[in-house]
């Protein structure tokens, strides 16, 4: 292989590792299916959602939803794909003391998930009975 022929071939493993993130974008699969109430709320979530993480080339891919009817916990799973990742990352966005229905993406709060949804430390903290109980209505 003569010289041009090597320059080329690092210059083609080089454009592949820094665009690979691009077509990690470029394949984010469909969203999973919607509850009615949070269909039109859903794009606002997704945007509050990457903006809050501050990462470049990024999209979300809502995954599903978890309600508690006692306090209206309602957490929003979503996948993160994009740079700098090369494979998905799962984050989420949580309310308490709202219905669904009543939903506020920009006032959610959120975060990355380390691991699985069931097993976060964080999910588990919000989920546990130390946390201060609803206003009344």
């Amino acid at each position: 292989m003569s010289a041009f022929g090597r320059l080329l071939w690092v210059f083609g493993v080089l454009a592949l590792v820094s665009l690979a993130p691009c077509t990690t974008v470029l394949a984010v699969p469909p969203d999973a299916a919607t509850p009615t109430e949070l269909a039109m709320k859903l794009p606002e979530a997704k945007h509050i959602l990457v903006h809050q993480l501050e990462r470049g080339w990024t999209r979300a891919r809502y995954v599903g939803v978890e309600t508690r009817a006692s306090d209206n916990l309602v957490v929003l799973q979503f996948e993160i794909y994009g740079w700098p990742n090369l494979t998905a990352m799962r984050a989420y966005l949580v309310s308490r003391c709202r219905a669904l229905a009543e939903l506020e993406p920009r006032s959610m709060g959120g975060g990355v998930v380390n691991g699985d949804f069931a097993t976060d430390s964080e999910l588990a903290y919000i989920r546990s009975p130390a946390q201060n109980p609803c206003p009344p209505r």
